[in-house]
């Protein structure tokens, strides 16, 4: 049974994370609860200051989820089946190896994006 309700760590500091972030929670129905990177909270979630430094993660599950599996876990709690559909396409074999290469590739870009 999960600890708590899921829970988006992201970077707070960066633009394009709180314009993706945002966009989310506009656009986006069931959208969990975000906080920065830099909290207390996300620095108590048992990650180290490079895993919170290298991707966004979903904690409050059994195991936190990271990077583009965080993000398939956001849209398959969509209520519209087609974000739902996207986030179960993005977790399987051989899609899943190109959501997370796609996810590092405009993590390590973000600043030019």
């Amino acid at each position: 049974m999960p600890a708590s309700a899921p829970t988006l760590i992201f970077d707070g500091d960066c633009g394009f994370c709180r314009r993706s972030l945002d966009w989310g929670q506009r656009n986006l129905t069931a959208f969990p609860r975000a906080i920065p990177s830099s909290s207390t909270e996300a620095r108590q979630a048992g990650l180290s200051q490079a895993q919170l430094e290298e991707s966004i993660w979903i904690i409050g599950l059994d195991k936190p989820l990271a990077a583009a599996d965080a993000a398939a876990f956001i849209l398959k709690l969509q209520p519209n089946v087609l974000w739902s559909a996207l986030g179960m396409l993005m977790s399987i074999w051989p899609i899943s190896v190109i959501a997370r290469a796609v996810y590092f590739w405009v993590a390590r870009n973000r600043g030019r994006l």
